[in-house]
This record gives structure tokens, C-alpha cells and sequence, in this order.
């Protein structure tokens, strides 16, 4: 489904918007918040989910903190000017471990 009509049947005061280029993350996120009755949409790009953000009523955004095409500040203040009101989540997944001894 595409942003408007993806919207139109999904109440606002339970959606959750999901950004991160990382699909197995998506998925993972979607489950989780399925589970717990949440209405969730989800964006593959920052792009798509600024779109999805300016089209949709929305509770609440998680956002991946390291995203290819738009840093995590640009993403947070445009969601921010779209819709004050609602908060914003930065998750942040990385592969590379610090060994300590």
C-alpha cells in the first residue's frame, strides 16, 4: 500500500511510523509493535518516510540513527516541522563490537 491509502484506515493515536533502511529491522519493529496493537507503517529510506510523515496521522516515528541519504539530524528536524507533536525515537544497531580486556 501507498502513503494515502495506507492512512486513511489506520487511526493516528496508534500508528507508529518506522524508518530504516535495514529490512530486517522493519520486520522486526512491525512484529513487535503488531503484537502489542500498534498500527505500524514503515519507510525503507528517509525520503519515503518524511513522505509517508507529511501524508499520515501518526502517534509517534523510530527512526535508524545512521541512515545513507539523510543524516539523523535532517530526518528528525523536517519530521519535527511536519509534526511537532509527535515523538521521535533513534535507534541505532551497529555490527562493530569494542573488545575490552
Amino acid at each position: 500500500m501507498t502513503g494515502k491509502s495506507r492512512c486513511s484506515i489506520i487511526p493516528a493515536a496508534k500508528t507508529i511510523l518506522c524508518i530504516d533502511d535495514d529490512d530486517g529491522m522493519l520486520g522486526y519493529q512491525r512484529v513487535l509493535l503488531e503484537r502489542r496493537g500498534y498500527a505500524v507503517l514503515t519507510a525503507a529510506s528517509a525520503r519515503q518516510g518524511l513522505q509517508i510523515a507529511a501524508a499520515c496521522a501518526i502517534a509517534a516515528v523510530i527512526v535508524d540513527y545512521h541512515m545513507p541519504e539523510m543524516n539523523r539530524h535532517e530526518v528528525a528536524t523536517e519530521i519535527k516541522r511536519l509534526t511537532p507533536q509527535v515523538p521521535i525515537i533513534m535507534l541505532s544497531a551497529t555490527r562493530r563490537f569494542q573488545q575490552t580486556c
